[in-house]
């Protein structure tokens, strides 16, 4: 899977998703392939769901950015000797999935939402680059056999909705510029439990 951002009047390089993969309803250990094509200097994001709350351990090299309860999202910068595989350990059941960028660092982090109600909320963040990626991921520990509405503009790239604690899905919006994104809504068919919900922006570098 590959998506382009059109160059930007920064001159920045356009940043391109190189691909995804997730792993469904591990338990203890979950084992990500590294997506095809990932090259050195691309941004590695791995978006991690729990089904109750544990210690995560992640491999070497990956930089924790948010950990709240029954979600976490961990980064790396890949290197020209990276394994075809990483494993995230934790006592419980995980899902998760991994994404690599292209001419792409961290942005913005937005503060996370728990709400529990089929209402699902994103907090807006305030993007600082034009021509950022948008991703709204949706995280509920405690749930299973649902599924969220996609927003308008964006779309999912990765999810786990199947009858198996836990649940997540992870949405993309390309061509966002700078300022406030408002509240990314998604309406969820059940109420649910164990929510973590954030929206992160990938910018160009």
């Amino acid at each position: 899977m590959r998506a382009n951002i059109m160059m930007g009047k920064s001159g920045k390089r356009p940043v391109s998703i190189i691909g995804v993969n997730s792993t469904l309803n591990a338990v203890n250990t979950l084992d990500l392939t590294k997506p095809l094509d990932t090259a050195a200097g691309d941004l590695m994001i791995v978006s991690l769901t729990l089904s109750s709350f544990k210690t995560i351990t992640p491999p070497a090299g990956w930089v924790l950015i948010v950990n709240n309860s029954y979600g976490a999202i961990y980064s790396k910068i890949a290197t020209s000797s990276e394994p075809s595989a990483y494993s995230f350990s934790a006592a419980t059941t995980i899902s998760g999935a991994i994404i690599t960028f292209r001419n792409a660092k961290i942005g913005v982090l937005g503060a996370v939402n728990t709400g529990t109600n089929t209402t699902q909320t994103a907090n807006s963040i305030t993007i600082t680059d034009n021509n950022s990626l948008l991703l709204a991921i949706y995280s509920a520990g405690g749930s299973y056999s649902y599924t969220y509405s996609v927003p308008s503009g964006f779309s999912q790239i990765a999810y786990d909705l199947d009858i198996t604690r836990p649940s997540f899905s992870i949405m993309i919006k390309s061509e966002v510029n700078a300022g406030a994104t408002g509240d990314v809504i998604s309406t969820a068919t059940k109420s649910l439990t164990s929510v973590s919900n954030y929206l992160l922006s990938i910018s160009p570098n």
